[in-house]
């Protein structure tokens, strides 16, 4: 029986190998590429409780739980910013409830001349290293939200989404003339949601 050269058993047995991988393991390592770029939000109240008709202050966080550096806008608690936005919702056994009205829009507007890519990054992002966050304090009033007149348990859920980094800017950004090389992270667009955080709203 004729045997095979060491080099050509060795081949074989890796052949092998990598034909018996198993399925699991495979997904878990395209789960792991799908999530280089990770987002996550939280929100917290910076008091568990409040009274009946009290506004109610919020510490909502972003964090990059991927590998790789990502932008996040800097305004973000501002109503109606256009690169990205945030939205606030309260729940109880009734069902989830926003503001009550928009509020009044973030006086925003692109440029009419040309700007620079790093310049608009440089202003309006954030460039989130792994592992890091980014965050802002919110205050809910009882007038954006009535349920804050109603004592009870609530659960407090934050919303981020954001369609990207050119998304807003209407055509009046330019590259740079280096190319894009220069900026740190990648471009992030999506909607994820946080997880609930408890709070009471008591009787006066």
């Amino acid at each position: 029986m004729e045997q095979l050269p060491f080099s050509g058993l060795l081949r074989l047995v890796l052949a092998t190998l990598i034909l018996h991988i198993p399925p699991a393991i495979l997904q878990d390592a395209r789960e792991q590429q799908n999530e280089t770029v990770k987002l996550a939000i939280r929100v917290s109240a910076t008091k568990e409780s409040v009274k009946s008709g009290e506004p109610l202050e919020l510490e909502v966080e972003l964090w990059n739980e991927g590998f790789e550096d990502v932008f996040v806008c800097k305004n973000f608690e501002r109503l109606n910013f256009p690169l990205c936005s945030v939205s606030l919702y309260l729940e109880s056994a009734s069902g989830r409830f926003g503001p009550i009205q928009s509020g009044i829009a973030y006086d925003y507007a692109p440029s009419s001349s040309a700007t620079k890519l790093s310049d608009a990054v440089e202003r309006d992002w954030i460039c989130l290293r792994p592992g890091h966050s980014y965050g802002a304090k919110i205050t809910l009033s009882p007038e954006l939200y009535p349920q804050l007149l109603k004592p009870g348990a609530y659960k407090v859920l934050a919303e981020y989404s954001s369609a990207g980094l050119l998304a807003a800017y209407a055509g009046t950004v330019v590259a740079d003339s280096d190319g894009p090389s220069k900026l740190c992270g990648r471009s992030w667009s999506g909607k994820i949601e946080s997880r609930p955080h408890n709070i009471r709203i008591l009787s006066k």
